[in-house]
C-alpha cells in the first residue's frame, strides 16, 4: 500500500483533489517574465501553474528558481495583401494548434470581364475568386473578401477572415498565389516538475513557495482557461513532461 506524506506550508490547498494525501517541495518562484496585474500592480505566479526549474531541473539543484512552464495552444493564422496597401486580410484558423497548418488560402484574378466574388472550398483548401469589371480591373475590397469567406457554409468552417486593420478598406485585392496557414501548435509543458500549491507574490523578487511533486490536482482549479481540460493530453503526449509529472494525477 502506498504511504502518501502530507506537508504543509501554511497557505490555501484548493487546487488538491484530496488535500490530506500529497507530497510537495519548498522551491524558491522566479520573478522572471511575470507581468503585473493591470488593476493592483502585483507580480503573482497563480496556484495551479505548471513549474519547474527555470534553467535546470528544481529536483535537482534545490537552489534552482522554479518558473511557470506551460505554453498555451497557439491558432494558426495568414496575413494576405497588407495594412500600407489597404488590402490586408487576416485569416485566422478555427481549430486551434496544428490542425490550422494544414488550411490554405488562394486568391484569384479572373483576368476577364465582369466576373463576381465567389468562393470555393475543397477539403482544408479555400480559394477566394475576386470580382472585376468590365474592363477586368479588379473591384474586390479586404472587407468584400473576409464577408465572402465568413459567409461561405464551408469556408467558415475552416477560418474566421478579418479586414479591419485597414485604415480605409478602399482598395482592391491582389491575386495570391496558394499560402497555408502557419503559427499553430500544440499546447506544451516542456522543462515540468511540478505544480505549483499555491499564490506567490513575486511583486518584489523571488519568493518562497510550494511544488507539488506527487498527488491529485484538480484540473478546473488549474489557471489556463479553456484549455485546462487538454493539460492531461499535452502531458501524455510531452515525453519528458510526462515522465517528470508521472506522480501527479489531473483530474475532475
Amino acid at each position: 500500500m502506498s504511504k502518501f506524506v502530507e506537508k504543509e506550508y501554511g497557505s490555501t490547498k484548493e487546487i488538491l483533489k484530496f488535500p490530506d494525501h500529497y507530497v510537495a517541495l519548498a522551491v524558491m518562484v522566479g520573478d522572471t517574465g511575470v507581468a503585473a496585474d493591470p488593476a493592483t500592480g502585483k507580480k503573482i505566479v497563480p496556484k495551479g501553474a505548471i513549474v519547474g526549474g527555470a534553467t535546470a531541473s528544481v529536483l535537482e539543484n534545490l537552489d534552482q528558481a522554479v518558473s511557470d512552464k506551460y505554453v498555451p495552444i497557439k491558432t494558426a493564422t495568414l496575413i494576405t495583401g497588407a495594412v500600407a496597401t489597404d488590402n490586408a486580410i487576416v485569416f485566422t484558423a478555427l481549430a486551434a494548434g496544428t490542425a490550422g497548418n494544414d488550411v490554405s488560402v488562394t486568391i484569384v484574378d479572373p483576368n476577364d470581364i465582369s466576373k463576381e466574388l465567389s468562393v470555393a472550398v475543397s477539403s482544408k483548401d479555400i480559394t477566394v475568386n475576386l470580382a472585376t469589371d468590365a474592363d477586368k480591373a479588379i473591384t474586390s475590397t479586404a472587407a468584400d473578401v473576409a464577408e465572402a469567406v465568413n459567409a461561405d457554409a464551408a469556408a467558415k468552417l475552416l477560418v474566421v477572415a478579418d479586414a479591419s486593420l485597414n485604415p480605409d478598406g478602399e482598395a482592391a485585392v491582389a491575386a495570391v498565389a496558394k499560402a497555408n496557414l502557419a503559427g499553430g501548435a500544440a499546447a506544451s509543458v516542456t522543462g515540468a516538475e511540478g505544480v505549483l500549491m499555491n499564490d506567490v507574490d513575486v511583486t518584489y523578487g523571488p519568493k518562497e513557495g510550494a511544488m507539488i511533486i506527487h498527488g491529485f490536482v484538480k484540473i478546473d482549479a488549474l489557471p489556463y482557461g479553456d484549455a485546462n481540460a487538454a493539460i492531461p493530453g499535452v502531458v501524455a503526449a510531452d515525453a519528458a513532461a510526462a515522465k517528470a509529472l508521472s506522480m501527479v494525477k489531473f483530474i475532475k
